[in-house]
């Protein structure tokens, strides 16, 4: 019975001061979003919008208005034991292994009609028994390449044509997805047109 009250007071706690946090969060910055390419640094052109350190990363100017680049990235460093793998058919492992991913993006806008968003991914292992799946390991890909052509904006709605390697995620994701969960994440090739209605 204790524990089960502490645990309830505990989550109390911590839902009131992520409340507390969330109200502090200024919302005129832009926030870090899943996917890297659904991110807009196009406000920090207002310098006096700048307040992290990473801020110059993500707005440099291309010289002419509207045309700016972001840099972005990630590093996940991840250690892994599993005991009895396979019900205790998989081989054994009793020191783990260690899972590295690496990703470095570069989004190009060219005023309000023209985008290319390009992002490399490197995922390493060390250590595995019987040796690195094929989701563990990718030394070096493009893993994503794209141009977004907006083709109609108006008051109320917007229509952007994009072809290229892109990441995609629907629903629940277990169909379609990056899977974040693998060391090396997924990307397809393929062209959307997304209809976005403003309100």
């Amino acid at each position: 019975m204790f524990t089960r009250h502490s645990n309830a007071v505990r989550s109390a706690l911590l839902l009131w001061a992520s409340t507390l946090v969330a109200q502090q969060v200024d919302v005129s910055r832009p926030a870090y979003q899943v996917f890297r390419y659904d991110e807009d640094w196009s406000s920090l052109a207002d310098s006096s919008r700048r307040g992290d350190w990473l801020d110059p990363l993500k707005y440099i100017s291309l010289g002419r208005p509207g045309w700016f680049l972001t840099l972005g990235g990630e590093i996940r460093e991840r250690f892994e034991l599993l005991d009895e793998p396979g019900f205790g058919t998989g081989p054994e492992d009793q020191n783990g292994y260690f899972l590295q991913r690496y990703l470095l993006s570069g989004d190009f806008h060219f005023g309000d009609r023209l985008r290319f968003f390009g992002e490399v991914q490197s995922g390493l292992e060390y250590g595995r028994t019987g040796g690195g799946r094929p989701t563990d390991i990718d030394k070096l890909s493009l893993h994503q390449a794209f141009v977004d052509w907006k083709l109609a904006r108006s008051a109320d709605h917007s229509i952007t044509l994009r072809v290229g390697r892109q990441e995609l995620g629907f629903g629940s994701g277990r169909l379609i997805s990056p899977a974040e969960g693998l060391n090396v994440r997924r990307s397809m090739d393929g062209a959307r047109l997304m209809v976005l209605a403003i309100v």
